[in-house]
């Protein structure tokens, strides 16, 4: 769930972020100690839109999320992720779209090795601060700049933002570990009358998102080379999970 615009915001200035060649190591202490890598996000309308807009909000972002209606809110979205994600302790796990790296948290509580990767260099410092995780700042549609070691990844409330959902589950999927429980959560808004009241929302304040029916779902999990497994509503999104097809269980 996300807020509208502050008031106020000059424009992103460069990342200054160290620098650490996520393909070269995926060691938990490297990636413990600092930030992974930055990569410029495509410079599309819509993706400039809403970096700039997640940029401004970092700050004071997790404070927000953690009172009144959100907060509540959010209990019964980790709810049904967690019900799907299933994280194992030690696993490694993708966080994409992890903005400040709220669901980070979550999947770090549960005894999970966590990497961060969000299109606003903002957010992932912020994340860094509060949890010292390693974070990747880029889109999500281009090749991500990660070895194929994941055992899973949960792509919450960002997918919606991307011009190309469909490509960037096709860049998510290529991270997979070579493991038969490889599989990837995403919440997402769905194609109703609740998720056209969240896009009017959003285009209020100048951000056109995504919706989504269970058609376009199990489309963009076949262009992927994915199955979609499971699907369940909750409030306006949809949480669903994906695997690789050569994982499949009978």
């Amino acid at each position: 769930m996300s807020r509208p615009f502050p008031r106020a915001a000059g424009r992103l200035t460069p990342c200054k972020f160290a620098l650490l060649g996520a393909a070269d190591s995926l060691s938990m202490g490297a990636l413990r100690s600092r930030p992974i890598a930055s990569q410029a996000p495509q410079n599309s309308p819509d993706a400039h839109r809403v970096e700039e807009h997640f940029s401004r909000e970092a700050e004071e972002y997790t404070e927000a999320s953690a009172s009144g209606l959100w907060k509540w809110w959010r209990r019964k979205e980790v709810a049904a992720i967690m019900r799907l994600l299933q994280p194992a302790s030690g696993e490694l796990i993708l966080d994409a779209g992890s903005g400040a790296g709220f669901y980070s948290e979550q999947l770090i509580a549960a005894g999970a090795r966590v990497v961060a990767c969000d299109l606003s260099a903002p957010m992932v410092r912020a994340a860094h601060r509060r949890l010292g995780v390693g974070g990747v700042v880029c889109d999500l549609q281009t090749r991500l700049p990660l070895k194929p070691a994941f055992g899973a990844v949960l792509c919450a409330g960002a997918l919606e933002f991307c011009p190309s959902p469909e490509q960037a589950v096709v860049s998510l999927g290529s991270v997979f570990a070579p493991e038969p429980n490889a599989r990837l959560v995403l919440m997402l808004p769905s194609e109703t009358l609740q998720g056209r009241l969240y896009r009017r929302f959003h285009s209020r304040h100048g951000i056109a998102i995504h919706l989504f029916s269970r058609n376009r779902l199990k489309n963009m999990a076949e262009n992927a080379g994915l199955h979609l497994e499971a699907l369940r509503p909750i409030g306006f999104n949809y949480v669903v999970l994906m695997r690789p097809k050569q994982t499949e269980t009978l």
